[in-house]
């Protein structure tokens, strides 16, 4: 027979044992530690500075001092001393400071937050019954996302079943809206909570939006122009006339709208279309003769003069005093573009003295705080090539710089990059003992433009005019290289040479 119980781990008592009440005793701080089990805590890794008996906490991982060794167990405090139990799963526990039950499964204490929770019926606030299984009484339902979208799904077995969300009023049906018996989506009303109208369907084959029972506006009257309907004497559905919206005046037709056209008989006036050539006031119709683009009039200059205050849509002048416009503009024109989350794009265009214009574009940022760009150049044929220049870094120039003089051609981009070659070097003999080989004497060439001081160029040979003659460069500097010329034999005649050196300008 074996000394403890299967589970609790309870001492037995065994026949003819002296002092019986001992392991009796033991048995009962057992089942007084393990029965209706509560914990203080399960965040402890050593033991509070005070205990009384019959204490109980679970043990935190990385436990230490009396309670080293003991992690996850329970610790309980019996006759001055700890106890410690090792938990089984399925074991349950009431942690006070957290307010919650917790498990011991898969090898530590977790709350059942993520196990399934199955029921036949659940009632919040309220008696759910065997068709509402779930039901809510409360003044408001939330059904929120969990870091993205939210659908609320409602799935039917067949076509002919209904999947929908029915209003009510005192459990009286008064409103539905869904799939009701086939897969068109309809909303539905009634008036008694038994006969039910199709107010609108939208087909699931099409989409096509149908409104049985019609659409009711006020008659119309002499002051006040209506919406025509006539009944099919077929059908007997009302529908507009003819497919038509008919808008009729003391009994004469104004206008219709159809399928095919928009049809007006008469002037249209008021405060419908636009009222002066500059009028800005959203909604309404450009009249002829108006030239207004929806900010400001063409040729009118920007408010104050300042480029900084044209924000609303329009083109607008530049003039020679207009503030804050383009670097080295006289005259031209602004396009304004806001867009409605606040920011504004400016594109300027200089048309004056030149054949190809010059166009500069920016952009603000949002409405708090609301700050202009800086003015970037466009680029185009007439200025993709020219003076390349730059300020902190940023590229102001044109793109790629071109250019020659005495000492060779260069090429400059405005990312920084510059290349420098000459064909026309010459040593003028190649005889100077070199070991077993012959030399010329050194060959300097000074470069087109100068190079970044802080990174010398890499310079490499090009051709030359002996095949059996190779140029070796020296070590260059910002502005100049010199070069040898090797070869195997002597060479007393002069022998022309290129070098290319690649490096940065800025």
């Amino acid at each position: 027979m074996p000394d403890i119980s299967a589970n609790l781990s309870l001492p037995l008592l065994m026949a003819a044992q002296a002092q019986k009440h001992v392991t009796h005793n033991e048995a009962l701080l057992v089942l007084d530690a393990l029965v209706q089990l509560t914990v203080a805590d399960r965040t402890r890794t050593v033991p509070p500075v005070t205990s009384s008996e019959g204490d109980r906490h679970i043990v935190a991982n990385g436990a230490a001092g009396e309670w080293a060794g003991a992690a996850g167990a329970l610790a309980t405090y019996q006759n001055g001393a700890w106890v410690f139990r090792q938990p089984q799963p399925g074991w349950r526990a009431f942690v006070l400071a957290e307010n919650r039950d917790v498990i011991w499964r898969d090898d530590d204490w977790r709350d059942g937050g993520d196990l399934d929770l199955v029921a036949a019926t659940v009632g919040v606030n309220t008696t759910a019954d065997a068709v509402n299984r779930l039901s809510v009484s409360a003044p408001a339902t939330l059904l929120n996302h969990a870091g993205a979208g939210h659908q609320l799904k409602i799935n039917k077995a067949g076509a002919a079943d209904t999947a929908s969300l029915l209003f009510q009023s005192g459990f009286s049906g008064r409103a539905e809206m869904g799939l009701a018996g086939n897969a068109d989506f309809s909303v539905k009303v009634s008036a008694d909570g038994s006969a039910f109208l199709t107010a609108l369907t939208a087909a699931a084959a099409d989409g096509a939006v149908s409104l049985p029972q019609g659409a009711r506006l006020p008659e119309g009257t002499s002051a006040s122009p209506a919406l025509r309907f006539e009944t099919d004497p077929d059908t007997g559905l009302t529908h507009p006339a003819a497919n038509q919206l008919g808008f009729v005046t003391g009994g004469t037709q104004r206008a219709s709208l159809s399928t095919s056209a928009l049809n007006v008989s008469v002037p249209i006036t008021g405060s419908a279309v636009t009222q002066s050539a500059g009028d800005t006031t959203a909604g309404r119709l450009l009249k002829v003769g108006a030239t207004t683009t929806g900010g400001q009039s063409e040729g009118s200059p920007a408010p104050g003069n300042d480029l900084n205050a044209a924000r609303t849509f329009g083109v607008f002048d530049i003039l020679p005093d207009t503030a804050n416009r383009p670097p080295a503009f006289t005259n031209g024109t602004c396009l304004v573009v806001p867009r409605n989350d606040g920011r504004v794009a400016q594109i300027a265009t200089l048309l004056e003295g030149q054949v190809e214009p010059a166009i500069f574009t920016r952009v603000s940022s949002g409405v708090s705080p609301f700050v202009w760009g800086a003015w970037r150049s466009i680029y185009t044929a007439a200025n993709v090539i020219g003076a390349v220049s730059q300020s902190g870094g940023i590229p102001t120039g044109a793109v790629i710089e071109a250019g020659n003089n005495a000492n060779g051609r260069y090429r400059r981009f405005a990312c920084g990059l510059q290349l420098c070659w000459s064909t026309a070097l010459t040593a003028a003999t190649t005889n100077v003992a070199d070991g077993a080989l012959y030399r010329s004497n050194n060959t300097p060439w000074t470069f087109p433009v100068a190079f970044l001081t802080a990174s010398v160029p890499v310079v490499t040979p090009g051709h030359c005019s002996d095949a059996d003659v190779w140029v070796t460069p020296q070590t260059p500097s910002a502005t100049v290289v010199s070069a040898r010329l090797k070869s195997t034999t002597s060479k007393g005649a002069a022998i022309s040479f290129g070098l290319l050196a690649t490096g940065y300008w800025y």
